[in-house]
């Protein structure tokens, strides 16, 4: 528990550091693709049975349950994706004998030859028409899109060979016929989750072209426009650059994102004075620029379609707590940074790195990081240098979702102990005596893991704890005035965004 002893130390008086300077330029550096700002939450196919799942499945989820609702539309604006692990088993009830055992055990035991899906996981399950409807109501109310990752694997006998398409083709065309009404938050698929070459790339271009064709000829224009398509959801490093180029040549342009999954696994042990390893995450962030340069020559984004500070459904006392929040955000920038389009966090609700938990119903330190992010960050990512570059302090600058030419400033101290003065370098001189508004979240040691330890398991802004209200009605999120003049102290383990509304840079106006 090393991790909760580092973070527990966040309240101390302020103590001498180095002095800092974050200088930020004018000019971008990255912007979302979509209208998502960057966000995306993710919930998973798993069943009961799964553990750490419960009742957290997209299948089985109490998709009316008032807490749920109430937190799904704080992130309105956001893409949510359903998947995971289980989605090359899933069938779709669009008949009668559609989801039959028959139909349900098509795909050979693992062991048995050609394998599709990555193993064995949760074969036997089926998504109805009535569940999916359910879903994306649930998301249309809530102001999400909806992104489904479809099974690659149903009938395929070989990497090289097809697959069977009537029950993806049933899916959508049930889906078209309802694209003014309950099908209006449908916004992409994937195709296939983590099969790496157990699909060969120039099938799985073919495979995506003849998606598109499907997808065009059920949305007709004039109207709602047709839903892209994503892939190959691997992990970066699985595939090489001519797998990548071969399925990207193969998709001849109907390919809207490629989409890769990374967790933090590596970077979770605390190292030099901060409760997380960040010259691990700094790596980690990076390590797929090449997966973006070859997007960006056949002019398609990249997409983080899957991540967060763990894998294996999360871990107790880590991945739910408030240093997550500090890995949460700092992803969050750093992809931005690096030109990547979308960052889909692991999971909305199941495991143990849920935003909701998944059975008070009630909002993780994460969600409530989120949620100030989205309060606050536009779509497109400014230049931004931190001197001299220390081991815990990590800077992120973004144009304003609230005002035109407004920059918001994301500061994130690491370091477990000791606090931090920066001094800020806009892009222009801020005028004598003027004040910008400032967000300091911080853990809050309170609540207890499942072996008894405390740990920050909720979260703090600008000292004042931050949960639902008796009603069920989220927080609002006040700022403290801070003069932009002056240094911002940083807390020990803390994500402070300081807003400037009246900035005036030119590459936000």
């Amino acid at each position: 528990m090393r991790i909760l002893s580092f973070a527990l130390c966040s309240f101390v008086l302020p103590q001498p550091s180095p002095y800092l300077t974050a200088r930020i330029d004018d000019n971008l550096v990255g912007r979302a693709s979509d209208t998502f700002r960057y966000v995306g939450i993710n919930m998973d196919f798993w069943p009961t049975t799964k553990s750490k799942w419960e009742n957290a499945g997209a299948l089985i989820v109490d998709l009316t349950q008032s807490s749920l609702r109430t937190l799904a539309h704080g992130l309105s604006g956001s893409m949510l994706r359903l998947g995971g692990s289980p989605a090359d088993f899933l069938l779709y009830g669009v008949d009668a004998s559609a989801c039959s055992p028959e139909n349900l055990n098509k795909t050979q035991p693992h062991g048995n030859g050609y394998f599709c899906p990555i193993w064995d996981q949760a074969p036997g399950q089926c998504l109805t028409l009535s569940r999916w409807k359910d879903i994306l109501e649930f998301a249309r109310d809530a102001g999400l899109s909806v992104t489904l990752d479809l099974n690659a694997c149903w009938g395929r006998e070989s990497a090289s060979g097809d697959m069977d398409w009537s029950q993806i083709d049933g899916l959508l065309s049930a889906t078209a016929a309802a694209r003014d009404s309950w099908g209006s938050s449908f916004f992409a698929v994937e195709f296939g989750n983590e099969l790496y070459s157990n699909i060969s790339p120039s099938v799985y271009g073919k495979a995506i072209s003849r998606l598109r064709k499907t997808l065009d000829s059920l949305w007709p224009q004039p109207g709602p426009p047709a839903p892209r398509i994503a892939g190959p959801d691997c992990w970066e490093n699985d595939l090489s650059q001519p797998y990548y180029t071969s399925l990207l040549s193969s998709a001849n342009g109907s390919l809207h994102a490629l989409t890769f999954h990374d967790y933090g696994d590596a970077c979770c042990t605390p190292t030099e004075g901060n409760v997380l390893n960040v010259t691990c995450l700094d790596f980690l962030f990076s390590a797929a620029t090449w997966v973006r340069d070859i997007g960006r020559s056949f002019n398609v984004t990249t997409w983080n379609g899957e991540g967060a500070l763990h894998a294996m459904s999360g871990v107790q006392g880590l991945t739910n707590t408030a240093v997550s929040t500090l890995f949460y955000l700092h992803a969050l920038g750093s992809y931005a940074a690096l030109g990547f389009g979308l960052f889909s966090r692991q999971t909305f609700i199941g495991g143990d790195y849920e935003l909701v938990n998944r059975t008070t119903f009630l909002p993780t330190p994460d969600y409530f990081g989120l949620l100030l992010f989205r309060q606050l960050v536009a779509g497109s990512a400014l230049d931004v240098s931190v001197s001299p570059l220390t081991r815990g302090i990590r800077a992120h600058a973004f144009c304003s979702h609230t005002v035109s030419g407004g920059i918001v400033l994301l500061l994130i101290n690491f370091a477990s102990q000791e606090g931090a003065s920066v001094s800020v370098s806009w892009p222009e001189t801020p005028p004598t005596g003027t004040q910008g508004k400032y967000y300091s979240l911080q853990g809050v040691p309170g609540w207890v893991d499942g072996d008894g330890n405390p740990g920050l398991f909720r979260i703090a802004l600008n000292n004042v704890t931050l949960s639902f209200s008796d009603g069920g009605e989220l927080p609002a999120l006040i700022p403290t005035p801070v003069a932009l003049s002056s240094p911002v102290w940083l807390q020990p383990s803390s994500a402070t965004f300081i807003d400037w509304a009246e900035a005036g840079a030119a590459a936000c106006m």
